[in-house]
């Protein structure tokens, strides 16, 4: 799957003009990722789509199965606000993230996101329970996954569920 799909693709590879902007900006923020954080196992598709929640298919109950079946290696994930929290909200809420991130990347990914600040504290939590940072994610996407086949994770500015529990 490409993450341009939805711009026009010519025949010899190149994308329409409004694609190849996109995919322009978005090297330099992956190549501006990898110098940073090191995360240099992600593909620029795989992490586009990780970043920007964008993946065909994952849009009713059970379309996660289809999606896993299709890309194995990738886990759905559905990102939600806690309901009190005074964070900002997601924009994306759908993402497809490669199975080998681990929950530490992910909040990265969020935090990145939601464009928290370095001195906000931030906090998600599967099935009311914060992950370990150092999990991976295709270990809690068995444990926690729900019987629709996607991962619903909660973030939030505090430990709104007044617990801690690492696994």
């Amino acid at each position: 799957m490409n993450f341009l799909m939805d711009h026009r693709r010519h025949k010899d590879g190149s994308f329409d003009e409004e694609g190849e902007a996109k995919f322009n900006e978005f090297k330099k923020l992956h190549e501006k990722e990898i110098q940073e954080n090191g995360i240099d196992n992600i593909s620029i598709d795989e992490a586009y789509m990780m970043v920007l929640g964008h993946y065909s298919g994952a849009n009713e109950r059970g379309d996660a199965t289809r999606v896993r079946e299709k890309y194995p290696d990738k886990i759905p994930v559905i990102v939600e606000k806690a309901e009190r929290s005074d964070i900002p909200n997601i924009n994306k809420k759908k993402y497809l993230v490669p199975a080998d991130l681990t929950v530490g990347q992910f909040v990265y990914v969020i935090r990145r996101r939601i464009k928290l600040s370095a001195d906000k504290a931030i906090f998600i939590f599967v099935d009311n329970v914060l992950p370990s940072t150092g999990a991976i994610m295709s270990a809690t996407y068995e444990e926690k996954k729900d019987e629709d086949g996607f991962l619903y994770v909660t973030y939030s500015g505090e430990n709104t569920f007044g617990y801690l529990v690492v696994e």
